[in-house]
């Protein structure tokens, strides 16, 4: 088995990122130091990679990590963050490409071709990416940032939303308002964002040690939400003695379409139940009544992808680990009430 990069340079003293640019014959090493890291690597079966002309090196891609294809589908979210990300790059001077990665039987061709793509860079949108997934990215040859997700205890690049003080900001906002039974509008699907904004949500919870929780798992599609909240109400009618005042919601999607089901079942929006959402997505804007909301910047996301990734591709031999985080505000409409 060829020896990896982050070994070899621990053999040889010298760091992954000098080893990934001679590997993949780029400047910002030595003369001396490309030819020692290459004979080395030739010796324990480490081929260096050979740029294909197929692209040019003006081209930056974003590859789409798809687990369950129930988060980063095609949202006015990622669409808005995609959105910065294209008007960044083009600005800079870049063509931003976008890709998908599959966890499948395919993943491990997909993720070669994207290695052998000749992008100058790359961004990933780790949403629906688990801690093991990450790992098949260990010595990527080219510049990389992780997108909307962080992976504590491995180094690298990443730009991420605060969803810990975003969710503790609304829980609050619910609380201030006299609210003490709370209920969860949670993701049935594992996401790191998701979990970030639970624990912003029992942090705030803390402070009011009368406060009561109460979780109802729904899925994240917009039908899947709607659905399983029907159930929940189908298996536990609604009595205000016994139900939450107030929900928060693990995203505007989830918000909007459990509101769906709450109406259907005759429960009024804020008057029985009070329910507040993350992200802001247009979507809230347009329901009846409009969503209260965490408000994230999605395009701001996108552009700071691609300013960190510039820097990365500008200064190859400096891999220190950076966490950009792009923080929250709240944005209240008419979905929660003073009680």
């Amino acid at each position: 088995m060829p020896i990896s990069v982050r070994k070899l340079a621990q053999l040889l003293g010298v760091s992954p990122a000098s080893v990934s640019l001679a590997l993949n014959g780029k400047p910002g090493v030595s003369e001396e130091t490309r030819e020692k890291i290459l004979a080395a690597a030739l010796q324990h079966g480490l081929k260096p990679v050979s740029p294909p002309a197929a692209r040019k090196s003006s081209d930056i891609t974003l590859a789409v990590y798809r687990n369950h294809d129930s988060i980063c589908g095609d949202t006015e979210f990622f669409s808005a963050v995609i959105e910065g990300m294209n008007a960044e790059a083009c600005r800079r001077g870049f063509r931003l490409h976008v890709t998908y990665i599959y966890s499948d039987a395919w993943a491990d061709r997909q993720l070669e071709e994207l290695r052998r793509s000749g992008a100058a860079g790359c961004v990933l949108l780790a949403t629906e990416m688990q801690p093991e997934d990450i790992q098949k990215f260990d010595d990527f040859p080219l510049p990389l940032v992780v997108l909307d997700s962080f992976f504590p205890g491995r180094s690298g690049a990443y730009v991420t939303i605060d969803n810990f003080d975003g969710a503790r900001m609304a829980v609050r906002h619910l609380l201030s308002r006299g609210h003490r039974r709370i209920g969860h509008m949670a993701s049935a699907v594992p996401i790191s964002n998701f979990s970030e904004r639970k624990q912003g949500l029992l942090a705030a919870l803390s402070e009011y040690p009368e406060a009561t929780l109460q979780s109802f798992p729904v899925g994240t599609t917009p039908e899947q939400a709607y659905s399983d909240m029907s159930a929940h109400l189908r298996r536990r009618p609604f009595d205000p003695a016994l139900y939450p005042t107030a929900f928060f919601a693990d995203n505007d999607i989830i918000a909007v379409s459990c509101i769906r089901a709450f109406r259907e079942w005759g429960v009024r929006i804020p008057e029985d139940i009070s329910v507040i959402g993350f992200d802001d997505v247009p979507l809230s804007c347009v329901t009846s009544p409009r969503l209260s909301t965490v408000r994230v910047e999605k395009e701001t996301l996108g552009r700071l992808a691609i300013t960190l990734l510039r820097d990365r591709m500008d200064n190859p031999a400096v891999d220190a680990p950076v966490k950009l985080s792009v923080g929250t505000s709240l944005c209240l409409r008419e979905s929660v009430r003073i009680l």
